[in-house]
């Protein structure tokens, strides 16, 4: 090989451009390859084998392809989800409209109203967040104290949920002056997410949770699922979960709030009573069918009767008992 062709080779070698981005790098990269060996073979005849890998070592580099990037799923672009994004109360009102039984409570009997408020807020610091409300017949106040209960713990900045569970007469958004378009009987059949049949005030810091469908009894909806997860994720998000139940004037009504109670685990229950037309007796032999049906009966809470009526209930062992009386002549929200 002569020195104007060793020139001609490196000039070739210095000035050869990378194959461009799309074209076949395969067909390009053989035809360098072969022109190396030629040169290398025919200089090698020659005796002169130096020349043939310095052009090797001086072959421009064929650029490699790029590293392929790690292939992410679709669910990584996917936005993360939020925790129980279905809970959430899709249903707002700027305030509730309270009844009129409710306010007398509250003005009538503030002092009493503020202990009651006191021995709940210990409650709930000790895990004790499910609370329902009995009483031995209708009429005899469950929804206005219910209502006043969780009016009065909002006002303190915690968080209640008040839950329509009288499945025969529920009336628990009526009251509140809203007309319930959903309640959580469908969200027991799967038609609707927890978050659709909840209604929160939000000037007030209570939720309502009402019953809408056809009256069922309670002890055909106790033991499924839907309901266990239902209350488990109020008792998450909730500080009180407070329940409007079905009287006890039904032979089967107290069965069936125990197995409400065991569903969703059920920490206490409040009886409601008017002194004016339920007796100590009748207070006495619902407490104990309570209490051996597995419910803790935590206290009585006396509506529209005298103050003397606690006492002597308190007397029989029916302790401890809350008086919260009520004016004289109101009518009660049932």
């Amino acid at each position: 090989m002569t020195s104007l062709d060793r020139a001609f080779i490196k000039a070739f070698a210095e000035t050869g451009s990378p194959v461009p981005v799309g074209e076949h790098r395969t067909e390009r990269t053989a035809q360098t390859s072969r022109a190396t060996a030629d040169v290398a073979t025919l200089d090698s005849s020659r005796g002169s084998v130096r020349v043939a890998k310095e052009t090797i070592l001086a072959s421009p580099e064929i650029p490699r392809s790029r590293p392929r990037a790690a292939v992410a799923p679709l669910s990584t672009f996917a936005p993360p989800s939020r925790p129980h994004e279905s809970f959430r109360a899709l249903l707002e009102v700027d305030h509730l409209t309270w009844p009129e039984a409710c306010d007398a409570l509250l003005v009538r009997a503030r002092g009493d109203w503020d202990r009651f408020a006191e021995r709940l807020s210990r409650q709930i610091a000790q895990g004790k967040k499910c609370i329902a409300l009995t009483s031995c017949q209708r009429g005899e106040g469950r929804t206005s104290v219910a209502l006043a209960t969780a009016r009065l713990l909002g006002a303190r900045g915690l968080r209640v949920v008040v839950v329509d569970a009288d499945f025969e007469r529920p009336n628990l958004a009526d009251s509140c002056g809203i007309s319930a378009q959903a309640g959580w009987g469908e969200v027991l059949t799967g038609e609707l997410s927890l978050g659709e049949a909840l209604i929160a005030a939000a000037e007030d810091g209570v939720t309502l949770l009402p019953w809408r469908g056809p009256s069922m009894r309670a002890a055909r909806r106790s033991n499924t699922l839907p309901i266990a997860t239902s209350f488990s994720m109020l008792r998450d998000h909730y500080d009180l979960v407070l329940l409007d139940t079905m009287p006890l004037d039904r032979p089967s009504a107290i069965s069936e709030l125990a197995n409400l109670g065991e569903s969703i685990r059920l920490d206490a229950v409040y009886v409601i009573f008017d002194a004016r037309s339920t007796s100590s007796e009748s207070l006495a032999s619902a407490r104990a069918t309570l209490c051996h049906s597995g419910l803790h009966v935590e206290g009585l809470i006396e509506n529209f009767g005298p103050a003397a009526a606690p006492a002597k209930i308190a007397q029989r062992e029916l302790t401890p008992a809350v008086l919260i009386p009520a004016r004289r002549g109101s009518q009660p929200t049932d």
